[in-house]
């Protein structure tokens, strides 16, 4: 049996405001969770570009100065 009077009807949307509220709630904390798990794996990522850039860049300067003096042992013959 269900009653149909108006104060049980407030009553029911007030509980059903309530569980929404706690389910928002709940989704926003799980948001903002994610959030902060992409920033530290964005930051991760950022750290290892940047070594990974600076490995590369000294590795090609070592080319550069290894190529300049096999040309000027060349050009001294």
């Amino acid at each position: 049996m269900v009653c149909h009077c108006l104060s049980c009807h407030q009553a029911n949307s007030a509980f059903a405001a309530i569980d929404e509220k706690a389910r928002v709630v709940e989704l926003n904390s799980k948001l903002h969770e994610l959030c902060r798990e992409l920033r530290k794996e964005n930051a991760l990522l950022l750290d290892t570009s940047k070594a990974i850039s600076a490995q590369e860049l000294t590795q090609r300067k070592s080319l550069t100065d290894n190529f300049q003096e096999t040309v000027e042992g060349i050009t001294r013959r």
